[in-house]
Parts: structure tokens; sequence; C-alpha cells
């Protein structure tokens, strides 16, 4: 399905199409569920145009897909089937465009139920990304949505108190996201309060006060830890880019050196400065992790030299990321002008926002504006 060219054929479109639905909705098994989102998420993303005005015996092909939906975020469904539902979920919002909004409350509303019965970082990651994309497309909309169900303090505090734990592509949306929600100044982001850091007390803590007490928090506002994330987040771009940027160097360097040395080795020898050049090659393909990136995109493409969660896996296995216009966003730059920008605009309270920062988030603002 996701190799076919457009048109899909009768037989695709109007008998595979269907019994992977069925499937799906029958089974119980985990892997059934996982395999048939991604099919059916292909479907969407390939051939979204042919699904909106396709009917089939067993009904239109969105009804059918928000079956699939539905079933997968019941609260009684496993979390494990859900793995891949805000792969498919952010599928059907992107892909189906108008033909989608009718059904966009009856989505969030599933997603909301879900989220207040799940447990797992994973699944709590696929759910929240839901929200962020919506966001990025229609702000007010969701953050009033989640206000008439009085849901925004509970989406906030369970995406706040995870989001340093997101990873990959979908950590990048959701910062996104939250800056946008940021920058709308909402007074309930004042009035919100989240889990802020954890207290440190002075006093010697024996095993028995520790087990009785447990871990304790400072409470926040909503728009404060936003504004700390956000400070992490930038933090954590620098840093990657710095390192790419540092591999390239070093790449350039190794470049220099073998060029040098060959070119002494083998002056007086046209023949053997050929050859050795040849072996040069060889051995900069050997050596360097980047011998097949030709610029910097392709070389954290594929994941050479840097840490795991510098590599793009999920454009690796969903080519359709690429396509997103987030996926090229520098996150570092665009939070440095966002910061920047802040503190010009709103100076005061940008200033008040820096009492709550601690040490390292500090450092990392005074970077911004080095």
């Amino acid at each position: 399905v996701a190799s076919y060219p457009a048109p899909l054929n009768e037989a695709l479109l109007l008998e595979a199409y269907p019994a992977l639905v069925q499937t799906v909705l029958a089974s119980d098994n985990s892997m059934i569920q996982q395999n048939g989102s991604m099919c059916l998420k292909c479907y969407v993303d390939k051939h979204a145009p042919q699904l909106i005005v396709t009917n089939t015996a067993q009904g239109n092909c969105i009804d059918l897909a928000l079956q699939v939906v539905s079933k997968l975020l019941a609260p009684s469904e496993r979390e494990e089937a859900c793995l891949y539902i805000g792969k498919l979920v952010t599928a059907i919002i992107d892909k189906l465009g108008s033909a989608i909004l009718p059904y966009i409350e009856q989505i969030l509303l599933l997603v909301l139920v879900k989220l207040q019965n799940t447990h797992t970082l994973s699944l709590m990651q696929a759910l929240v990304v839901i929200f962020a994309r919506l966001m990025l497309q229609n702000l007010d909309n969701v953050v009033n949505f989640l206000e008439s169900k009085g849901a925004l303090e509970f989406v906030l505090n369970i995406w706040l108190d995870n989001q340093e734990a997101f990873f990959a592509y979908d950590s990048k949306v959701c910062a996104i996201a939250l800056s946008k929600l940021f920058l709308t100044q909402n007074p309930r982001l004042l009035t919100i309060m989240v889990k802020g850091e954890e207290i440190k007390k002075e006093r010697i803590k024996t095993r028995s006060s520790t087990r009785h007490e447990g871990t304790q928090y400072t409470s926040v506002p909503a728009a404060v830890k936003i504004f700390k994330l956000l400070v992490m987040e930038y933090g954590t771009a620098a840093e990657r880019n710095k390192l790419a940027r540092e591999a390239l160097a070093g790449l350039g360097d190794e470049d220099e050196e073998d060029a040098d040395t060959d070119e002494d080795e083998n002056q007086d020898d046209d023949d053997h400065e050929a050859h050795e050049s040849d072996d040069k090659d060889t051995r900069l393909a050997s050596k360097s992790p980047f011998a097949d990136a030709a610029y910097l995109s392709e070389a954290l493409d594929l994941g050479y030299g840097f840490e795991d969660d510098f590599d793009d896996e999920d454009a690796e296995q969903d080519p359709e990321i690429r396509k997103d216009p987030i996926y090229s966003v520098d996150l570092e730059a665009y939070l440095r002008d966002m910061m920047k920008e802040l503190s010009q605009t709103h100076a005061d309270g940008f200033q008040q926002l820096l009492q709550y920062l601690n040490v390292v988030e500090r450092r990392t603002v005074e970077h911004i504006f080095k």
C-alpha cells in the first residue's frame, strides 16, 4: 500500500481496506492491532484523497478508520495495543483535512479519556502529541475544548511532567506546541499549578523517613514550567548542534591530514600517488562515519557519531515525517529567537520568569544572549 502508485485499484481499496479494518476490530492480539494500525496509516498517508470519496460495502472509508481509532482508544483496551495510535490519529488529522473536521471533537474526547487511564510513558507521549499537533493547527480550539471539559489542568500536568522524557520527533513537535501555547499568555497558565522541582531537604534522611515521606516537589504556575522546559529544550538542541559541528569539523581535519600525508609520500610517483589516493578513499570510508554523508542533515539522519536520542529513528521508520515542515525546524534557532523577542516585548515578565530558573537554566539563558 505504501509504495503502490495512486490511484489504488479496486481490490486494494474496496476489498483489502475493509478487510484490514475488520481484522483489527475483531482481534484482541496486540501485534495484529499494532501492525493493522500502521497499515491503516499507510492507506491514509498515501491515498487520503481516495479514502475521502470512497464508500465500501462496509461503509465510508473515513468512518471505517474512525472505528479502529475508537476501538484502540477505548479505556478497556490494553495499552500495548495502542502503541501506534498517535501516529495513526496524527495521519488522519493531517491528511484528511476538512473531511475530518466534523469528527475532531469526538477524536479529542477519545484521546482525553484514554489519557486519563494511561500509565505508560510511551502511550502518554503518543496521546499528548495528538493534542500538540492539533494545537499547531488551531491552538484556540484545542484549548477551548480542554477548558470546556475541565481537562486543561489535567492535560498540562501530564504533559509538563513528562515532556523531558519525550524523545525524538515527538519531543520536537511538543516543544514547539508548548512555545505557541506559552506565547498566547493565556491567564489560565498562571493559575494552573503543576509539579516543579524536587525539594532538597537539609537534614539527614534515614531509609525509614524517606520511605514514609516520599519525594516532594514544589508547585509552580504552568507558564513557569513551560518556560523552564523551553529553556531545557534549547539547551538540548544547542548541544546537539554543537556536537554535529564538532564532528564535521573533525572529519574535515582528518581529510586534510590524510591529503597532506598522501602528497608527501607520493609526490615522485604519479602512478603510486593514484594508487595511494584510492587507498586513502578507502581509509576515509572505513574510518569516517560521515563518509557517505554530504550534508549535516544526512549525517544526522544516518545517526553517525551521535548519541541515540540524536538519531532520527522515527524518520527512518516513517518517511512521511520528512515532509512535515517541523522536521526541518532548527529548534535551537527557533527557541533562541523566541526568547530574545520575548525579552524585548515583555521585558518585565521575562525578568520575573528568570527568577524561577535554577543555576543550569540560568547559564543556558545566558548562552542565548551571548
